[in-house]
């Protein structure tokens, strides 16, 4: 039998490639449409695609983000000499890439997080070092005329920083959150705020120091602050945890959710008003969902169990009843459309206080 050390081991050695190169599967609700990026990105509306884009060669996209007049992706594309950033839009009819921030000659460059307010493009975080395991975060503002120059938000230290996250608050600070793997077997959640004189706060810790691992935090802006989700061993296996900013300080849950908990992914519902999270498990083999309301506050939960077929993307659809379903849209012939009803129970509270 493994041990747990071991088990916590080989998880986090595979949570490691995920946070550095992005998750599988993103999604985005633009106006009535729900933009999904699985390699391409797909628009769909009711389960149909409408439009499939191939993105460059070599390009791998880690965030994507609704503009007004339609949707920027943003992430990393292998280059002669390296990995650099990329950022590819739609605005209106035109699908262009945009230039990148200029660097400094580091060989990498990656998970470009494109920070957009009221469907407005107007900053960029990004990963940038001369290892991929001994890398800086760093940001720029967008203005009229291209880029700012580029803002240290982090330095390079011992391990490396990955799984890189970033929003814009409602009063125009930017938030950005990551996981900072400390070398030696530890990996933490942490997060920088930018106010808007252009100050990044020291990078700090948002869970206690629990000497465990930490990792792939999804986060999003909500009413008055922003919840960010991530996995994190408990001792025994990995579980969700989550924690919601009020502007000021975070206030992290205690464990929730299956064993072997992973990839989460928070979304905005389609006129909803709500958001959903949606991650996977282990034992038991399901597909859990929780949805939040406008302020970040867990409202109701549902599971649906794993099928062999089941990848990415899938999301959380109100039918026109307002009956919940998860939906895997059909984006190629051999991928059909999977749609299971949801039957979405109370939220029951964390045990223990909140920490």
């Amino acid at each position: 039998m493994r041990s747990e050390n071991g088990r916590a081991g080989a998880y986090f050695a595979a949570a490691f490639l995920v946070a550095l190169v992005g998750p599988t599967w993103l999604v985005a609700q633009v106006g009535p449409r729900t933009v999904l990026l699985d390699n391409s990105v797909l628009a769909v509306r009711g389960g149909n695609v409408e439009e499939v884009l191939t993105l460059p060669e070599g390009g791998m996209a880690t965030r994507l983000e609704p503009l007004t007049n339609g949707w920027i992706a943003g992430g990393m594309q292998g280059t002669a000499t390296g990995v650099d950033l990329f950022l590819i839009a739609r605005q209106g009819e035109e699908v262009q890439e945009l230039e990148s921030p200029a660097g400094d000659g580091a060989e990498w460059r990656g998970r470009a997080t494109p920070l957009v307010a009221k469907g407005v493009l107007e900053g960029l975080l990004w990963l940038e070092g001369d290892r991929h395991n001994r890398l800086a975060v760093r940001a720029a503002a967008r203005n009229e005329t291209g880029w700012g120059p580029a803002e240290v938000v982090s330095v390079p230290g011992p391990g490396s920083q990955v799984a890189l996250s970033g929003v814009i608050l409602e009063d125009g600070s930017w938030l950005a959150v990551w996981t900072w793997v400390d070398g030696q077997g530890d990996a933490e959640t942490v997060w920088s705020r930018r106010d808007r004189s252009g100050s990044w706060t020291e990078p700090a810790r948002i869970h206690e120091d629990n000497q465990t691992h930490d990792v792939e935090p999804a986060l999003a802006a909500v009413e008055g602050g922003a919840i960010v989700v991530w996995t994190a061993f408990d001792g025994d296996d990995y579980r969700m945890r989550r924690a919601r900013f009020d502007g000021r300080s975070w206030t992290a849950s205690n464990h929730f959710g299956g064993r072997g908990a992973s990839g989460p992914v928070l979304a905005a519902e389609p006129g909803a008003g709500r958001m959903s999270l949606i991650y996977t498990t282990v034992a038991p083999s399901i597909w859990s969902i929780v949805e939040f309301d406008a302020r970040g506050k867990p409202l109701a939960v549902a599971a649906v169990e794993r099928d062999p077929r089941d990848g990415g993307p899938v999301f959380l659809n109100h039918t026109a009843n307002d009956e919940a379903e998860l939906v895997w849209p059909s984006f190629r012939p051999d991928f059909p459309e999977r749609r299971e009803p949801l039957s979405l129970g109370p939220w029951a509270p964390d045990p223990g206080p909140e920490k």
